[in-house]
């Protein structure tokens, strides 16, 4: 009897091991971990697992249940958590993988953020050198809020990529949220990447498949980011929806980032002065403050710019512009291994009636960065009340005549007055060949 009992009980041990064995084998593996900023008092989470498993994210100790999806040979998932006090540090926990986040403090209160540009790697090592960079940045600037990357993340837009991506990125994206650009690397005929990467409030059009478009609040700032892989520059979808964004915004500041530059030194590329013809008048009439752009991998700025004249500017270096008449365009060099300037970050401070910038150049190396430009703007004039205007059209269906009136006639702009009247298309052939 006691020899069958014992039988019976090393039984049930193996089976309870087996079983136990079993279980582990398929706890799903948490990867690509990252949060964003979703809305007022939200946020929004995004992560990978490699089987279908719960969608729960745990912040400050209370858990929030999202959704997935099954997305390029794996599990998307995606969760908004609400309800959450203005500018305060919370704690959250996904699997095995932990992180912090600060959320926006509203307005009236200082703030700062880090800016890249094209991180666009294909090896380990760029990732890690992009890693490093925004760890220099946030080591500057450890009262960042968020950071945000100008487009063209990877190369290819490829899982082995992103997974790099993300395993480098880890500990910087454990300490802050990251607002994301789509690049053309990332968009064009990457059929979706970003929207099952980020969980962001994303507006709809038929070309998000392309990329997203965005806007949020942080301080006295209000921040659109745009998809210039629409229409192959911007379409009029979009173009409505950022004009009737801006225009709802009682932010003393009004910022946008782009993949694509609206101007860059010496530009003969037909999408970006296409891109120009289209959004340059929209900065104008809304009175964006500043454009922070990629694509280029390079660093340059603009002066204050309105009206869209020339198709030129030259390099500006003056440090203070006191209720300037018009708008700073900005590339901040790359944040990666392909930049003929160098590695260089941006740090954007607001303050009231301030934003001061500052670039930083970083030295691999050493690990170590040092100031590379800086420039302030100040206001001194009161704000102006937000006028009441009419709604424009966002809908893609009701929208797409007029753009395919305006993309004729931009086009047809574009080659006549920049390439054929004003010299471009010569520089452009000498480019080419």
């Amino acid at each position: 009897m006691r020899k069958l009992s014992a039988i019976i009980l090393s039984m049930a041990l193996l089976l309870g091991c087996s079983a136990s064995a079993e279980a582990a084998a398929k706890e799903p593996a948490v990867s690509r971990v990252v949060t964003t900023f979703y809305g007022p008092g939200a946020q929004g989470f995004h992560w990978y697992t490699d089987v279908k498993a719960e969608s729960k994210v745990t912040v400050d100790g209370e858990s929030y249940t999202g959704k997935s999806a099954w997305f390029m040979g794996a599990w998307a998932h995606s969760a908004v958590v609400d309800g959450l006090q203005p500018g305060k540090q919370y704690s959250y926990r996904i699997g095995d993988c932990e992180g912090t986040f600060r959320t926006d403090p509203g307005r009236g209160v200082p703030v700062n953020f880090i800016v890249g540009g094209d991180t666009q790697g294909t090896a380990r090592d760029h990732f890690r050198l992009s890693a490093s960079i925004f760890n220099a940045a946030f080591k500057a600037y450890p009262d960042a809020g968020f950071y945000a990357i100008l487009g063209d993340l990877t190369q290819n837009s490829t899982n082995n990529e992103w997974d790099m991506f993300f395993e480098e990125m880890a500990g910087v994206n454990a300490k802050s949220a990251l607002m994301p650009v789509t690049g053309n690397h990332d968009g064009i005929f990457k059929f979706s990447r970003l929207r099952n990467t980020f969980t962001l409030p994303e507006q709809y059009s038929y070309t998000n498949h392309n990329g997203v478009y965005y806007a949020f609040d942080y301080g006295d700032a209000h921040i659109a980011v745009l998809n210039t892989n629409d229409w192959l520059h911007i379409g009029e979808s979009q173009l409505n929806w950022l004009i009737n964004d801006m225009n709802a915004s009682d932010a003393r500041w009004k910022i946008l980032m782009t993949h694509k530059p609206i101007y860059f030194h010496n530009e003969v590329s037909p999408d970006v002065i296409a891109l120009r013809r289209a959004l340059g008048p929209v900065c104008d009439m809304l009175g964006i403050d500043l454009v922070l752009s990629g694509h280029k991998h390079s660093y340059t700025r603009s002066a204050p710019l309105k009206d869209h004249g020339t198709a030129d500017y030259e390099r500006c270096e003056d440090s203070l512009f006191t209720d300037p008449e018009g708008t700073i365009y900005v590339m901040p060099g790359t944040a990666g291994q392909i930049g003929g300037h160098g590695p260089t970050f941006a740090n954007i401070e607001i303050d009231g009636d301030t934003l001061q910038y500052r670039a930083s150049l970083y030295d691999p190396e050493t690990d170590t960065a040092k100031p590379r430009d800086e420039f302030t703007i100040k206001k001194t004039l009161p704000k102006p009340p937000i006028e009441s205007r009419a709604v424009l059209p966002t809908d893609p269906l009701l929208t797409l005549p007029a753009q395919l009136y305006s993309v004729t006639v931009r086009l047809a702009t574009v080659f006549f007055v920049d390439y054929i009247f004003g010299g471009l298309l010569v520089r452009l052939i000498q480019d080419i060949f």
